[in-house]
């Protein structure tokens, strides 16, 4: 077994074959795993936000937390300037979730193998949140991107990281995972804990000052736009402004959680053991006095993605924001920890490796079946697609953009229309299609769109056959 390893990865270490694999499974992605675009959550609503902001229409930039999400949004401005509809929306996200993806799988072939890295190109390609969010405007996604780039300017300049202008660079990535969404946070505690081991109480101090300065100018920057918002910026704003994120939470529970929600996340995530095992593993690798496990601790790129995900696994555990009633930061939406796959995967499926060469044959199903049950969530999407040839609501780049331009054409002939399920499928995907040129109420149980200008309509085009016309 070990020599059949190391032929192998000595045919796939050459950068041109990482790389052609990497384009394999890039076109797998454009024929089999294209969603149709979300008609609820905030998503689209961030997109329409940066559209407004790039038509100067600052109305919008308000203190409700998903606007405040600036680093999440404010990049796909970038793609706003030269397309504005749907079709903007895709190739933006595209990007963005490719170049994140290649980074990583690129240097997990460098920093641990290239076998190590193939195997993980299955998983995140076949896993539920990240086919679910690859085309979306959401944060996981956004903070996949940011971790890439601070992998691979540490893996670039190895300690020099912590010295002058570098130092600098990555606590600006670092404030742009928080300035996506506040809980992201915690990997800058993960990046604080990793310069205090590593460099000491003086680099410690001197990343919390540099991210301490962009929370001053941060905290300028939305007084400016609107003189209401928090003198203690948006930590702050968001913790203390009820009519934020506070009410929303109390109003899933009103009467609070129950204390055993803390551990609850990792009972009902479908990565639960894969995310427990890792942790448990790289607490135990890392701290080990075993000569044999040096080559992690000696590693400034594998401390790294220890120390990050360490630091997002227990701050998210014990993200607690009230006692009295108990009341957690955030639900158990397995979206908002999927980042540690890129985290602790690498790892898990390295340590994986070493047993099938350390150990005996007849070991290898008794590992290979444990392995299966750890990704046990990867594997049934590649069954379903092995066995059906598809992956439900999934279908090709070309069939959803073919989809989209039927439902143009009808938003272009009619002025009038229904939906039955939510005013967000009516707001989102007309502005899609027709930014603002709709008004949109309720009447009764549905909900209702006029076109600007009409104000009665005698026939009304019931939205909500759109989302029925993908063929099966």
């Amino acid at each position: 077994m070990e020599k059949l390893l190391e032929n192998l990865e000595k045919i796939v270490k050459h950068n041109i074959i990482i790389i052609l694999l990497f384009f394999i499974f890039l076109c797998f992605k454009l024929i089999f795993q294209v969603p149709v675009l979300n008609d609820g959550g905030d998503e689209a609503g961030q997109w329409f936000l940066a559209l407004d902001i790039l038509n100067e229409n600052y109305d919008r930039f308000n203190s409700l937390h998903h606007n405040l999400r600036w680093a999440n949004w404010m990049p796909s401005i970038l793609i706003g300037i030269f397309n504005q509809s749907y079709e903007g929306y895709y190739i933006f996200n595209f990007l963005r979730s490719t170049i994140g993806f290649f980074i990583f799988y690129f240097l997990i072939a460098k920093v641990f193998t290239p076998l190590t890295a193939i195997v993980f190109l299955f998983l995140i390609f076949f896993d539920h949140d990240l086919m679910l969010f690859y085309f979306e405007l959401n944060p996981l996604m956004t903070a996949i991107f940011y971790l890439s780039i601070i992998f691979l300017l540490v893996y670039l300049k190895k300690d020099k990281i912590f010295e002058g202008y570098n130092l600098f660079l990555i606590i600006l990535l670092f404030f742009f995972l928080y300035g996506a969404k506040l809980p992201f946070i915690f990997f800058f505690v993960g990046f604080s804990y990793f310069a205090l081991q590593l460099k000491g109480i003086k680099t410690f101090i001197k990343s919390i000052i540099i991210f301490g300065v962009f929370y001053i100018i941060e905290t300028i920057i939305f007084n400016f736009f609107n003189p209401e918002f928090s003198n203690f910026g948006r930590i702050h704003e968001i913790a203390f402004n009820k009519t934020l994120h506070v009410n929303s939470m109390y109003d899933h529970f009103p009467n609070g959680m129950d204390i055993t929600y803390i551990f609850e996340r990792w009972l009902v995530n479908g990565n639960s053991i894969g995310y427990i095992l890792g942790i448990l593993m790289l607490c135990f690798l890392f701290n080990s006095k075993s000569e044999k496990f040096s080559i992690l601790r000696n590693d400034i790129n594998k401390q790294l993605l220890y120390y990050l995900g360490l630091a997002f696994f227990f701050c998210n555990t014990f993200f607690i924001i009230s006692l009295k009633p108990f009341m957690m930061g955030q639900e158990h939406h397995t979206r908002y920890v999927a980042h540690l796959i890129f985290l602790l995967f690498p790892f898990i499926i390295y340590f994986f490796k070493y047993l099938l060469i350390k150990s005996s044959i007849i070991l290898l199903p008794l590992y290979l079946a444990i392995f299966t049950i750890i990704f046990y969530p990867q594997f049934t999407y590649i069954y379903q697609f092995i066995n059906k040839g598809q992956i439900i609501d999934y279908r090709s780049i070309v069939h959803q953009t073919n989809k989209y331009k039927k439902y143009s054409l009808i938003v272009e002939e009619q002025d009038c229309f229904l939906s039955n399920t939510k005013e967000g499928r009516l707001t989102i995907t007309l502005n899609y299609f027709d930014r603002n040129n709709f008004k949109v109420f309720k009447d009764g149980d549905k909900w209702l769109a006029h076109r600007n200008g009409v104000n009665e309509c005698k026939d009304y085009y019931l939205l909500d056959n759109m989302y029925n016309f993908i063929e099966y």
